[in-house]
C-alpha cells in the first residue's frame, strides 16, 4: 500500500468542507474545464439521463440512490479518525469486503490535472481492489454503518463498492464512475462485485442556498 497522502493537494485544497467558494469565485473558463456547477435545484432529468449512461456500457449490479441532506450530515460525522475532513468530501470511493473496509479514496487524495483529476497516483487503480489512498490500519467504518445511513441492503457476497458523486462536480463525477467500472471490467470481477452509486445533490442545493443567503446578508450590511 502507497503511503497516504495527509496533506491536500491543488484540487483537493479547493473542495475542503463544501468548497463552494471554488464556484464563486473561478472564472467561466476554469469552471467548464473542471465541470463545475452551482447547483440550485434537483434535476431529474439529468439524473436519469446520467443513471441511463452508467447502465448502458455495464452489465454488472449497480444501485441507485439519491441521499437527502440529513444522511449526508450523519455520513460526514462517522468517526474516521485522523481522515473525517474527507467524509465531506464531494466525491469519495469505498471498496468493501464483507464488513471491511479495505480501501478509501476521495478528491483530496487524487492529483489535480489540467481539466480532471487523477485518482491513478502511485498506480493504485492499476490494481483490484484498488490500493486505498489512506492507511486502514486504525480505520473502521463497518458497512452496516452506511446500510443504516442509506438504508441499503448489500450483498455481503460480493466486493461492495460506493460511489459518492454529485452534479457540482459533475465531469469530474462522470469520469470518477468510469474509471471504477473500468477498473472491475480489466479485472474481470463484475460478477463479483456490487456498486451503489450516491447523488449528494440535495446536500449540495441547501449548502449553495446557505451560502447565497450568507452573501446576500453580507451585501446588504455593506
Amino acid at each position: 500500500m502507497d503511503t497516504a497522502i495527509t496533506k491536500f493537494n491543488g484540487f483537493g485544497l479547493l473542495l475542503v468542507g463544501i468548497g463552494l467558494v471554488l464556484v464563486s469565485s473561478c472564472t467561466p473558463v476554469v469552471k467548464r474545464l473542471y465541470g463545475i456547477n452551482e447547483i440550485t435545484s434537483f434535476d431529474s432529468v439529468a439524473y436519469e439521463k446520467t443513471i441511463r449512461e452508467i447502465n448502458d456500457d455495464y452489465p454488472g449490479d449497480i444501485q441507485f440512490v439519491v441521499c437527502d441532506t440529513t444522511q449526508y450530515k450523519k455520513y460526514g460525522e462517522l468517526d474516521f479518525g485522523e481522515y473525517s475532513h474527507a467524509l465531506r468530501q464531494p466525491i469519495q470511493i469505498l471498496y468493501f469486503q464483507k464488513d471491511t473496509l479495505l480501501s478509501y479514496h476521495a478528491n483530496c487524495f487524487a492529483k489535480g490535472g489540467l481539466t480532471n483529476i487523477d485518482w491513478n497516483v502511485n498506480n493504485r487503480f492499476e490494481h483490484f481492489i484498488p490500493k486505498s489512498a489512506i492507511k486502514m490500519d486504525d480505520i473502521a467504518i463497518p458497512i452496516t454503518s452506511l446500510s443504516a445511513i442509506f438504508n441499503l441492503e448489500p450483498d455481503e457476497s460480493k466486493i461492495n463498492v460506493f460511489i459518492f458523486w454529485t452534479n457540482y462536480l459533475g465531469k469530474i463525477s462522470e469520469s470518477t464512475i468510469q474509471l471504477v467500472k473500468n477498473n472491475i471490467r480489466d479485472a474481470n470481477k463484475i460478477d463479483e462485485t456490487s456498486i451503489t452509486v450516491i447523488n449528494t445533490d440535495l446536500y449540495f442545493i441547501t449548502a449553495f442556498e446557505r451560502k447565497n443567503k450568507r452573501d446576500t446578508i453580507r451585501s446588504k450590511a455593506l
